[in-house]
């Protein structure tokens, strides 16, 4: 089982946003299968949880037509069958996904070391052909155990996920001759810490226990090396009716080290090299309590394998809450770590008494982040009468870039540029 790269893929996304995809799926069976059903998670969490239980609270599903095989099942109603051995494809159009990578503490096999796009996915069956199936409303295991939720390898797209860009002065407009700061934050909210110390050449194999050079073959057979991982970098490019006089890294989050050679000529010739900055992907909520301070209680990791995988959380660290039910007050926020509780699965929300927040109900997502602020002095060119300038500053990994621009003293922020492209996916039933 494995998806793979698309013929014309698009090449990057930056993490944290939804991006629309269309999918192709190349289905390989074996003995006879009815009523198939695909089950594609729309918020990047697994599929192996009930959602009351902290896995996927949104899915796209689909039921096979029934002109998927041509040989075909004989049960006789309008979902999609494989009567013989083959491969067959079909096509999933306008599916939304997060742009997340899958997190990796101890390189367990299997786990991705890629960096690229993670899609929860999972396949459904009736193995006897005994009911009527009319729609995707149907498409249930039956028995239970007709279902294949695969491992993260196989739900893994050779699209490199990109921390997110912002630039701004805080202002509108600027004068010429005038002195002006600006502050570029690069924050990682990819969900695996960046940048990559290795990765695999054909973007799918895995590295985990590899050195450089090793094979990191893909599923399928595709060849692959184990080679260094692409740097994560900085640049801000000179414009003309702008003078930048200094740059420093003035502030980090969540674990984020500032870099060395962080200097005028760096930032803005070939780059400032960013060497450390730690995430964690989602984890579902299942509780906040209306004390203070709050306590979050979170799930085991519910993307799939669930085991081996140490606990994420240490005091201090940085985190974004979203999609809760109930207590919306701390959606949106960015909150600090404090007294976890790996027994218990709980952390504290530093500095925050919810006591008078609406009740928790039911869901919502973890996401640990870091971030780094660089703080840039300059000046607006007094020969320039319109002070009309539009300066970029970018954050790349390999060839793909997140950018965020400011022009006449605006602001703006890094946007991976939700293009949507055709991404090959194949399932294998066994």
């Amino acid at each position: 089982m494995e998806i793979n790269q698309a013929t014309t893929p698009f090449s990057y996304c930056v993490g944290g946003e939804t991006i629309i995809v269309d999918l192709k799926a190349t289905l390989t069976f074996g003995p006879p299968k009815y009523d198939i059903g695909v089950f594609v998670a729309n918020d990047g969490k697994g599929l192996r949880y009930k959602a009351s239980g902290g896995g996927a609270q949104s899915c796209t599903v689909k039921a096979l037509p029934t002109d998927f095989d041509p040989s075909q099942g004989s049960d006789g109603d309008t979902c999609g069958d494989s009567a013989a051995s083959g491969s067959y494809f079909y096509y999933i159009y306008g599916v939304p996904v997060v742009c997340q990578a899958r997190y990796n503490t101890t390189c367990t096999t299997g786990l991705d070391t890629s960096g690229n796009l993670f899609v929860p996915f999972a396949t459904s069956w009736d193995g006897s052909g005994s009911r009527t199936c009319s729609n995707a409303n149907d498409v249930l295991p039956n028995p239970s155990s007709k279902c294949n939720i695969p491992d993260t390898s196989v739900g893994t797209i050779t699209v490199v996920i990109l921390p997110k860009i912002t630039k701004t002065d805080n202002r509108t407009t600027v004068s010429p001759g005038e002195n002006t700061q600006y502050t570029v934050t690069i924050t990682n909210n990819t969900g695996i810490s960046l940048p990559l110390s290795m990765k695999c050449s054909n973007g799918r194999g895995s590295c985990c226990g590899a050195s450089l050079g090793d094979s990191c073959n893909a599923t399928d057979g595709t060849p692959g090396t184990c080679v260094a991982g692409d740097s994560l970098v900085f640049t801000d490019p000179a414009v003309t009716g702008l003078t930048v006089s200094n740059v420093t890294c003035s502030a980090s989050t969540g674990g984020a080290i500032c870099p060395g050679g962080v200097t005028v000529a760096n930032m803005q010739g070939a780059g400032i090299t960013i060497t450390n900055m730690p995430s964690y992907g989602n984890r579902s909520i299942m509780g906040i309590t209306q004390a203070n301070p709050a306590v979050v209680t979170y799930s085991p990791d519910n993307l799939e394998p669930v085991t081996s995988l140490k606990d994420p959380y240490a005091n201090g660290d940085r985190v974004i809450i979203s999609d809760v039910v109930g207590m919306t007050e701390v959606n949106g926020r960015e909150f600090t770590v404090a007294n976890v509780n790996t027994t218990n699965n709980t952390f504290e929300l530093s500095g925050v008494n919810s006591s008078s927040y609406t009740a928790y109900s039911s869901g919502g997502t973890i996401l640990k982040t870091s971030s780094l602020t660089f703080t840039i002095d300059a000046a607006v060119d007094a020969t320039n009468p319109q002070a009309s300038f539009t300066n970029t500053a970018r954050v790349t990994i390999g060839s793909a870039t997140a950018s965020a621009s400011d022009t006449n003293g605006g602001s703006g922020s890094g946007s991976g540029g939700s293009r949507v492209r055709v991404i090959k996916w194949r399932e294998v039933f066994r």
